[in-house]
């Protein structure tokens, strides 16, 4: 077993006794990410890919997260508004400190989330900024299709 399957989120939104999940899931989860990247390549690290190979999580951590880092509950509050001042990208777009923005055509709704992508997968999560409605997507990273992604969201947000 590679090192970075055996890290535990010590403290935080995701810390044991904030999630609800079951020790079999918890146990279940590294295990079958594991097996996924040996799959993939024997000799294969996500660690490599730095912060995006770094934790093996779910949907519903990321969306526990997010809703926490939109709500104020992990950064001072000047940490917070310097994050939400976003530097404007044109399109409707912005990037603040590690946190995207977007304003959606169809409806106006503006969602802020962040994406990433290993070997073989690819997770973006899209939230409302004060953190209530979240939503996070995984797709094939090989044949995964950017548009239909982008509904997804639209649809999510928009109706």
């Amino acid at each position: 077993m590679w090192p970075y399957a055996d890290r535990r989120i010590r403290r935080g939104p995701l810390s044991p006794p904030s999630h609800t999940r079951s020790r079999r899931e918890r146990a279940r989860r590294p295990r079958a990410a594991v097996q996924f990247a040996r799959w993939l390549d024997p000799q294969f690290d996500p660690s490599v890919s730095g912060a995006s190979g770094e934790i093996i999580s779910t949907t519903r951590d990321l969306n526990v997260f997010f809703r926490a880092l939109l709500r104020g509950e992990l950064l001072p509050p000047a940490q917070q508004k310097e994050m939400f001042t976003g530097r404007d990208l044109g399109d409707g777009k912005s990037y603040g400190l590690g946190i995207r923005s977007q304003k959606l055509t169809p409806c106006g709704v503006t969602v802020w989330g962040h994406s990433g992508e290993i070997l073989g997968a690819v997770s973006r999560t899209a939230a409302t900024a004060d953190g209530e409605h979240v939503i996070t997507l995984n797709q094939n990273g090989d044949w995964g299709d950017d548009a239909l992604e982008q509904a997804a969201i639209e649809a999510e947000f928009c109706g």
